[in-house]
């Protein structure tokens, strides 16, 4: 028999013993040839197995004595200072190829699973080459981060070369991906260019963050550069190789005098550490991480190293922390937008009036670029300006663009007549306001929908449910803890959806995470909540805790909650919410638990400069809410003049609500027409009693494919020139 079909055919046993104890835990007692009766000629093995289990069992039971482990205190369970765990790994293939380490793939017998072994090269074993290799292995150890690979266990091999066992990932290295990229963008379009450019960014972000963990931690990478920065099949980033790490001290960043190891004077990769690390001159810093992130991302910009310097070429030579000249990366391709060469030089040490001093805040830039924002120390002149907004506006541009068009034609005609103009041009304002009226409720819905998919991805987190699922109510530190850290992960990785909050809550309804952390809403009861049951109110607070008062007493799809006064802050807001469940759709379905994540009234930053300046757009909730003891209608929950004002608690004034008989009107002609027009609408914030023409359009979502559904919010648009920069 082959090695591969004796494999097989153990994998077959295995699986076979597997049916046997899930029969037997369910009270059946299968017999082998129930068993086998697919495979008849593996009865005789499967046979000896079982024996040999039973008599396993037997001496078990003996040694045992009888006791019941029910019986057993749960200190006394564990009779051993110290155990030995052990990895049989077999199955060893060369996967790659290293300076120092010889990395391979190899099987875990136990678990079965796929993991990466490093071993020292024999001819790299001196002995600060081993110390530099358990140096590597104790810092990737320590760091538990989703951006740092996990260690599984440390060993040394016969001839007595160290090793150590991490998680194996397929895919390639950020060098790898950036040369992939500037290869193929040649044949790409413009859009696809940037589409391929914002994932290699988001990727950057993620190391970013993982390296400002690190110098929390107290730990300097030293050897930052894109082979060491492996991307994962699924999305996922690790900065691996952390041979040369040094201990440094996380408030300040000098070096502390107490690392592992304090040669990482001098060692480093030309164009990627930072001058004083090469020169050996001055102690670790975490500045020269924060250089190997500028030299990182102009790699990823460039596709060069920041030392490859072709020759008779002009290079910067305003270096202001570093001695090394370093071209600009706009002077190589001139299609690097102007933010992201900002980033880059203040990372490098080249701009000397702005320098990052952290590197989560190279990360925040990058963020900010992504989202369309003005990058910090970054002198944008007007038309990048313009083009960002732009570029974060697109549909609005558009609709601006047909509007300049309109006024254009009526501007020509009214060089006919007077009248003829008039006629027009009320025209034209209708059709502008119907546009962007419904533009907005599209904006608002498709928002809406954005940020029930980000909570769906995390209310399947296998690592969240697993904890939720055994979260022993008594005790919530441990479960607690592993929660707080997903749901901050989450929060983390939808940083676009801008929220006030994330939170989780059990099934009966005790918040047990939320991010950012607060001790006035943690381990409180919230089953009273609409974003719970969705009963469209909130109930009285209950004393006795997990009691759910909905009916149904919890949701069962994606919900928005009407608005609530926060228990963590006293201000307004509304929640977007999903259940979570585990098994869903299946007979073993079962309610785990709600999480969300709230925003506050006047937080709504999706509408912001989606219409031209010269419209007043207004976003309400039509809905019964309860702020004030008794059902009312017609809460506005965003206003260009309101700002600030609707997140305090004050009297009704700061509740600014549309005229009930207003309320009633829209109610009326929604049914008919999902938008229309008010010919006398009155403005409740502005003060003014004169009317204008608005129109209205109700904002329909659409979940899991169904059919439109309303929302129960609105969206109102009014002419008038509003301040600039609201919403």
């Amino acid at each position: 028999m082959s090695k591969q079909d004796s494999s097989k055919e153990s994998d077959q046993i295995d699986g076979l013993l597997e049916r046997w104890e899930l029969l037997r835990a369910q009270g059946q007692s299968p017999t082998v040839e129930e068993l086998c009766v697919d495979c008849p000629e593996l009865a005789e093995e499967l046979e000896r197995r079982l024996s040999e289990l039973e008599k396993i069992g037997d001496l078990l039971e003996e040694e045992g004595g009888g006791v019941s482990v029910d019986s057993v205190q749960p200190f006394d369970l564990i009779q051993h200072d110290e155990v030995e765990l052990t990895l049989h790994l077999k199955e060893l293939t060369l996967f790659d190829l290293g300076g120092m380490g010889v990395v391979g793939r190899a099987k875990d017998s136990e678990l079965r699973r796929d993991v990466a072994v490093k071993f020292m090269k024999p001819t790299s074993s001196s002995p600060i080459n081993q110390e530099r290799f358990l140096n590597e292995a104790k810092v990737t150890g320590r760091m538990a981060h989703p951006g740092v690979l996990p260690v599984y266990g440390y060993g040394r091999t016969s001839d007595k070369l160290p090793f150590y066992a991490m998680r194996y990932v397929t895919g390639p290295t950020f060098e790898e991906a950036i040369n992939d990229y500037h290869r193929e963008r040649k044949n790409q379009t413009r859009r696809q260019q940037i589409v391929s450019l914002r994932k290699l960014l988001t990727h950057f972000v993620s190391v970013a963050y993982t390296i400002a963990y690190a110098h929390e931690r107290g730990v300097v990478h030293c050897d930052l550069k894109p082979r060491n920065i492996l991307l994962g099949a699924f999305g996922e980033t690790y900065v691996i190789d952390w041979g040369l790490a040094v201990g440094v001290s996380p408030s300040k960043g000098n070096f502390t005098g107490v690392a592992e190891r304090r040669d990482a004077h001098g060692a480093g990769t030309q164009g990627y550490s930072h001058p004083d690390q090469l020169s050996g001159e001055n102690p670790p810093h975490r500045v020269w991480d924060i250089y190997g992130l500028g030299a990182v991302l102009y790699k990823l910009l460039t596709n060069r190293a920041t030392n490859d310097l072709p020759k008779k070429e002009p290079v910067l030579d305003k270096t202001a922390k570093t001695s090394v000249p370093i071209r600009n990366p706009r002077s190589v391709e001139r299609s690097i937008p102007a933010p992201l060469e900002s980033i880059c030089l203040q990372a490098l040490g080249v701009e000397a009036e702005h320098h990052y001093e952290r590197a989560s805040e190279v990360a925040d830039d990058v963020e900010r670029y992504l989202s369309g924002e003005a990058v910090a120390g970054h002198a944008e002149a007007f038309w990048e300006k313009l083009f960002r907004w732009q570029r974060s506006h697109q549909g609005a541009t558009k609709i601006a663009g047909i509007l300049l068009l309109m006024l254009v034609t009526v501007l020509v005609a009214s060089s006919l007549s007077l009248w003829r103009f008039a006629e027009t041009n009320e025209t034209k304002t209708r059709e502008s306001l119907q546009t962007a009226v419904r533009f907005a409720a599209q904006t608002v819905a498709l928002e809406m929908n954005n940020r029930w998919q980000a909570l769906n991805l995390a209310a399947r987190d296998t690592k969240l449910l697993l904890s939720l699922e055994n979260l022993d109510p008594a005790s919530l530190v441990h479960g607690s803890e592993v929660l707080q850290a997903r749901i901050k992960y989450h929060r983390y990785s939808f940083q676009g959806l801008k929220s006030d909050s994330w939170f989780l809550c059990t099934a009966i309804g005790q918040q047990v995470a939320r991010s950012p952390v607060s001790n006035r809403s943690t381990g409180n009861f919230y089953g009273h909540r609409d974003y719970f049951h969705g009963n469209g109110q909130d109930y009285a607070v209950s004393e006795e805790h997990g009691l759910l008062p909905g009916d149904p007493p919890y949701i069962e799809r994606p919900h928005h909650s009407v608005v609530y006064q926060s228990t963590s802050d006293r201000s307004l807001k509304v929640a977007y919410s999903v259940p979570v469940f585990t098994n869903p759709g299946t007979d073993e379905e079962r309610f785990l638990g709600v999480i969300g994540m709230s925003v506050k009234l006047g937080g709504f930053r999706i509408l912001s400069g989606a219409l031209l300046a010269d419209h007043h757009l207004i976003l309400v909730d039509l809905r019964d809410d309860w702020l004030e003891g008794e059902p009312k209608k017609g809460l506005i929950l965003h206003h260009p003049l309101l700002g600030e004002q609707v997140q305090q608690v004050g009297d009704d004034s700061k509740r600014p609500r549309l005229a009930e008989a207003l309320v009633k009107r829209l109610l009326t002609l929604r049914s008919n027409d999902p938008s229309f027009y008010l010919e006398d609408f009155v403005d409740p914030v502005t003060g003014v009693k004169e009317g204008s023409l608005a129109a209205f359009a109700k904002v329909m979502v659409s979940i899991d494919g169904e059919f439109a559904r309303d929302s129960g919010w609105a969206v109102i648009v009014k002419e008038g020139r509003g301040p600039r920069g609201f919403f």
